[in-house]
């Protein structure tokens, strides 16, 4: 899984350099209002021990955060975040979700002022779980994520240079190592999947 994303990311970033000269001009930069469900095993019954510690991962509220973006025409890279209530086995955390994503986006002219758009990305992120690691002493747990992303929405051009996008995006992939009070690999392959909702404002430069 590791190998395969960063073969991909390797792919994005050279796409990226290939097409910059044809797009040098296209800059875009964008800030959106996101929904974020964290999902798969952040359940609220999973947790990895070892090295003398345990972190939970603990089953995360839907909540609303932001993403800001930056790219030339068709690729992107975007950060996410957001803050999420939660609880495991009947205790109650706090958490935070962040990403950073390299995306490749693929707009459909319906019309002059309407774009279908199609997202296939890589992302790196992080949960973030409030005094989550458990050993000795009590410590914030950064549980890490390595994922595949795709997603569809639509873009509403106002001008030339002005547009409203909304965007649906699904990722899904493993999280791989944790920082806390000990520091390690995830050696079981526990899965990273989630949605995010996004409306924003992108500007074309």
């Amino acid at each position: 899984m590791i190998l395969r994303l960063r073969l991909t990311i390797n792919f994005f970033i050279l796409c990226v350099f290939l097409i910059f000269p044809l797009h040098a001009s296209a800059w875009v930069v964008g800030f959106a209002q996101s929904n974020v469900h964290v999902g798969g095993d952040m359940d609220g019954i999973t947790s990895v021990s070892g090295g003398g510690s345990t972190e939970v991962f603990p089953l995360l509220e839907d909540d609303t955060g932001t993403k800001i973006s930056f790219g030339i025409e068709y690729f992107e890279v975007s950060l996410n975040s957001s803050k999420h209530h939660g609880s495991h086995q009947g205790m109650a955390y706090d958490a935070e979700y962040r990403g950073f994503n390299l995306d490749l986006l693929l707009p459909l002219n319906l019309t002059r002022s309407l774009k279908p758009v199609f997202l296939l990305g890589v992302g790196l992120g992080s949960v973030i779980v409030d005094k989550g690691s458990i050993g000795a002493i009590v410590d914030d747990a950064t549980i890490f994520q390595n994922v595949f992303r795709v997603g569809a929405g639509m873009q509403i051009y106002f001008s030339k240079t002005t547009l409203l996008e909304f965007m649906h995006i699904r990722y899904d992939g493993d999280y791989t190592s944790v920082n806390g009070v000990e520091d390690g690999n995830i050696s079981d392959e526990i899965q990273s999947q989630g949605d995010i909702t996004t409306v924003g404002i992108k500007i074309h430069f």
